[in-house]
């Protein structure tokens, strides 16, 4: 993972409102901190018994994942494309008018659509990206994942 720099504008004497005692206007406030793009996106991977394999990412308020960056793929590297739910239009600075989730996203994946190894195991690599509204994004983070068939 990447170091995040944040900077800071130094505070001085001829800032109105810390003299004053009066609030800073909206725009001056601090942020909250950003989380991490695992605390922003919390990804859970299970088995909806021997049909698919569920993910769900958990996305905290002020965040929101690109439905276009989303590339999933299996252990011989062939690009799956799972029925995703709808998704919300926004228009960032970053890329233009975009598909993204707020929220949660649920993805079922069809095991029948996936080839296990040789020794039973089922690896798909979940490729994804995120943005912190109106402050940062995060750059696309592949996540492995492995799991096996129930019995």
């Amino acid at each position: 993972m990447l170091p995040l720099v944040l900077a800071a504008q130094p505070v001085t004497s001829q800032s109105p409102s810390l003299n004053t005692g009066r609030a800073l206007p909206q725009s001056q406030t601090a942020s909250p901190p950003l989380l991490t793009i695992d605390q922003a996106f919390k990804l859970t991977t299970l088995m909806d018994g021997n049909r698919s394999a569920l993910l769900y990412w958990d996305i905290q308020p002020g965040y929101y994942l690109y439905q276009q960056k989303l590339v999933i793929t299996d252990n011989t590297n062939h690009k799956l494309r799972p029925n995703l739910p709808p998704a919300s239009t926004l228009t960032d600075e970053f890329l233009g008018a975009s598909k993204v989730y707020f929220d949660s996203l649920q993805i079922a994946l069809p095991l029948k659509e996936l080839t296990p190894t040789a020794a039973g195991i089922y690896q798909i690599s979940v490729t994804y990206q995120g943005c912190a509204q109106d402050r940062y994004c995060f750059p696309p983070v592949t996540r492995e994942i492995h799991f096996f068939r129930p019995k």
